[in-house]
């Protein structure tokens, strides 16, 4: 009993210490928890599209941009700055940084909120070639520019403040790079452990409680969740990095570590070097996959290696072992070569030279090893060298290289296409990569009308090479579903309630062929009532609905049914008159569209709309 006792009060003088260490993080932590619970909740409820709940909900991205940038930098400051220093020089240089760091991620969420906000997809209708009215989109390119090189400093800075934290916690430990390693290893496996048996438990007590007594308790448990994520598991992970008073020296940590995870990195290191062997037999191009092969292997054996060595001693296995990291070293060559065969084909991305940049990390990482192993936390201030060069340095970054790179491409093929030479399969491959990677770069907009490689004349020379036409092909599928959204609606002062569907014609065959017939226009939609037959047809303007949903679509390509669904229940409601309102229920449209043999392409293949009106 005295035992259980004293392990509670240690526990709880180390949690209290680490508030006292991290307060001012900890009470980001706490408020950011707190909004991000508000948040939920509030948006659950249905509000309108004009609303301040609604424009509230809209900048919840934004806020939570601002809450990790800020207490990254809280952190920051105070892990540099510690509360043992009682000096009052100390105290106004702590107090302002914590002010220089509000203002910072205000900046940060401020840009970046007003460069989405003009950046985002306008709407309007236009006529592609095919006949079909679709909704052609233009964007501000200098906001889009703005946005995205905020979004890269903001990055940046939440990679730097990582990194500084734990290069000045370590310093604060008063302990050997790899033991502090060690030691957060094992805080953070016990404190994940601890997290998920909560979890569980949370999950029981809530199930038990809406089979009892709740109809649907799935609100609270993510309330719950929320919670204990913010109050609990994040202060845990905070408190992991200061706390060097794990135990690491037990059997279990050494068995696992120094047997089991070093067994399978070794084991793994010799099938590569099975594949090599395999290469040099049979004489054949290595596998492109090799390259994220080692250099997963890297990633994740490297670390394993590093907190291997303290466990060393003097037997065979521990100096097997420690020789494991030098067996990368044949490997560098091979990642090099899978690396430079794709950039001389296909050109530099920022793929490819975070590639590249990797090889030079686990060079320079095992020079370390090899010759400064006392010295392993500069690997730190090298990661840091590297972000801040391969995003933001000028000229030399990987956005700037690989755009460069790709207008060469683009612009060498274009012009020997345009002045009437043969290109290769292989050079048009290399044009038409670069111009569907500039095509994605706000940036480099210019670039790409100047050089339209879809253009009629273009394509007409290209026929002259001899270029398979189905490489001028590119046609992307759209879906877009959302059902649902109506929930509870206000019926007072309505003494008529319908059940509309859309005009059958819209599932006929004529509707998905290539005519002019085949024309949808949502301004004028045609729904029927169900209960009284096709004969009581109306026609109602969506296209503000439907603009949205396709910009969404645009924006999310990856949103699931639920997520469209819950980002449009905010404008299903649609007035048809002073006495007539439409509610969407259910929105569904499948469509493919891009260039199909160098013309503008479009298709519907789906559409089924419905909904419910109310009549006064």
């Amino acid at each position: 009993m005295k035992s259980i006792k004293e392990k509670i009060l240690f526990l709880f003088n180390k949690v209290r210490q680490s508030c006292l260490d991290y307060r001012v993080t900890m009470i980001s932590v706490a408020a950011a928890t707190l909004y991000g619970t508000v948040w939920y909740i509030l948006d659950d409820f249905t509000w309108g599209a004009d609303s301040f709940m609604r424009r509230f909900l809209n900048c919840g991205s934004d806020v939570f941009r601002f809450f990790v940038m800020f207490i990254l930098a809280v952190m920051f400051v105070e892990s540099v700055l510690s509360y043992e220093k009682k000096n009052r020089r100390i105290t106004i240089i702590r107090i302002c940084c914590f002010l220089f760091s509000a203002v910072i991620s205000v900046s940060f969420a401020v840009v970046q909120h007003i460069a989405d906000t003009n950046s985002d997809i306008q709407n309007s209708y236009s006529m592609t070639k095919s006949g079909y009215v679709i909704a052609e989109w233009t964007t501000s390119s200098v906001y889009n520019v703005i946005n995205i090189w905020t979004m890269r400093c903001y990055i940046v800075c939440i990679l730097l403040l990582m990194l500084g934290i734990i290069y000045f916690t370590h310093r604060k430990s008063n302990v050997g790079f790899i033991e502090y390693i060690m030691h957060v290893a094992v805080n953070f496996c016990v404190v994940s452990v601890i997290y998920i048996v909560l979890c569980i438990g949370v999950t029981l007590v809530l199930t038990v409680l809406e089979l009892l007594f709740l109809e649907n308790a799935s609100i609270l448990f993510t309330v719950c969740l929320i919670l204990l994520t913010g109050l609990c598991y994040v202060p845990a992970c905070i408190m992991s990095l200061g706390n060097m008073e794990s135990n690491i020296d037990d059997e279990i940590s050494r068995v696992l570590m120094k047997y089991v995870l070093t067994s399978m990195t070794a084991c793994a290191m010799a099938i590569i070097y099975a594949y090599f062997l395999k290469i040099l037999i049979t004489w054949e191009m290595p596998s492109n996959e090799i390259f994220g092969i080692v250099s997963g292997l890297f990633c994740i054996g490297m670390p394993i290696w590093v907190m291997d060595y303290y466990y060393c001693d003097d037997t065979k296995y521990t100096l097997f072992v420690q020789r494991l990291p030098y067996g990368m070293i044949p490997m560098i060559p091979v990642q090099a070569y899978a690396m430079c065969v794709r950039i001389y084909h296909h050109g530099m991305t920022p793929e490819r030279y975070m590639g590249m940049a990797l090889v030079a990390l686990e060079v320079i990482v095992l020079l370390i090893w090899r010759f400064k192993r006392d010295k392993l936390e500069r690997i730190i201030i090298v990661l840091c060298v590297f972000t801040v060069v391969s995003v933001l340095c000028p000229i030399v970054n990987m956005y700037s290289i690989s755009n460069r790179w790709q207008e060469s491409f683009l612009m060498n093929y274009y012009n020997k296409v345009a002045d009437g030479e043969e290109i290769s399969q292989e050079e048009y491959n290399r044009l038409e990569g670069a111009y569907r990677y500039l095509r994605r770069k706000p940036e480099m907009k210019e670039v790409v009308e100047r050089y339209d490689i879809y253009a009629d004349d273009f394509v007409q020379k290209l026929i002259i090479s001899d270029i398979d036409t189905e490489s001028l092909t590119d046609i992307e599928s759209h879906y877009i579903h959302c059902c649902q959204m109506v929930g509870d609606i206000n019926v007072d002062g309505y003494s008529r309630f319908d059940m509309v569907n859309q005009d059958p014609r819209y599932d006929t065959p004529v509707y998905k062929k290539e005519t002019e017939e085949s024309c949808i226009d949502f301004t004028k939609f045609r729904f029927y009532r169900r209960s009284d037959g096709e004969d009581k047809m109306f026609e109602v303007d969506i296209s503000s609905f439907t603009d949205k949903c396709f910009a969404y679509e645009e924006e999310y390509p990856d949103a699931s049914k639920g997520e469209v669904s819950d980002a449009m229940k905010a404008y299903q409601e649609i007035v048809i008159d002073d006495d007539t309102v439409l509610y969407l229920n259910h929105f569904e449209v499948r469509y493919n569209e891009g260039i199909k043999d160098g013309k503008d392409y479009f298709k519907w293949s789906t559409i089924n709309i419905s909904g419910m009106v109310l009549s006064r």
